[in-house]
């Protein structure tokens, strides 16, 4: 997964249950404190004009089509 993929939740939420997003923003901790570096995503939500932003763990998504 990279930015510019167009993205879905893995699992469905009902009030949600199709929503479609791309990968604009990409953080990585690889901090001492944490036993285990991990990334998230943070991803634009397309269903209501782009308003709504929010971060996701890679794991938790599954990408609908890849950019190039």
């Amino acid at each position: 997964m990279k930015l510019g993929d167009l993205v879905k939740l893995r699992f469905g939420v009902d009030s949600t249950p199709d929503s479609v997003g791309i990968v604009v923003e990409e953080f990585h901790l690889n901090s001492v404190a944490v036993a285990q570096p991990y990334s998230e995503l943070r991803v634009q939500w397309l269903d209501d004009g782009g308003k709504d932003v929010s971060w996701c763990l890679r794991k938790d998504l599954e990408v609908v089509s890849a950019s190039r």
